[in-house]
């Protein structure tokens, strides 16, 4: 059930475009369930995240961003196997030949914004969300404003 769940949601985000069409709204948990699924996945080779204006992410507090920080580096971490075609070597279940190992090679995970100047969010939880993809790369005129995090307490 949770994985026809999950499959129905990357064909809605796969379907959509950036184009004018409605938000795609995820629970956190979901959002984290899918990218631990496309780290197990042999088939996903990166993750692509897109930030900035034009692309309202919000989510609750600095707890939920972490989930999801944890995720991107459990898909950072995780390898894909580059299997050999049937019929390469001798037959052996990981398709390597006489002596010859197959390789993992690494997952890469990618993120792009035209700007980290959100005025709705001064404690820049998205650039903290982006810094955990192996790549963040942003426009070249975009902002950065970053600001601490900071708390106090009255008493």
């Amino acid at each position: 059930e949770q994985k026809k769940n999950t499959n129905n949601i990357i064909s809605s985000l796969l379907n959509s475009t950036s184009g004018g069409e409605k938000a795609v709204e995820v629970e956190i948990r979901e959002l984290v369930d899918m990218i631990h699924a496309a780290a197990s996945d042999p088939d996903i080779v990166a993750l692509y995240g897109t930030f900035g204006q034009g692309h309202q992410f919000q989510c609750g507090g600095y707890a939920h961003v972490e989930e999801i920080r944890n995720a991107i580096r459990v898909f950072n971490e995780s390898h894909r196997r580059h299997d050999k075609k049937s019929g390469d070597g001798d037959g052996s279940k990981d398709g390597s030949r006489d002596g010859e190992e197959v390789l993992p090679t690494q997952k890469f995970s990618y993120a792009y914004a035209d700007t980290f100047d959100n005025p709705t969010d001064p404690g820049n939880k998205e650039y903290f969300l982006a810094s955990a993809f192996s790549q963040v790369h942003m426009q070249p005129r975009g902002n950065m404003n970053l600001f601490g995090v900071s708390m106090s307490n009255f008493f």
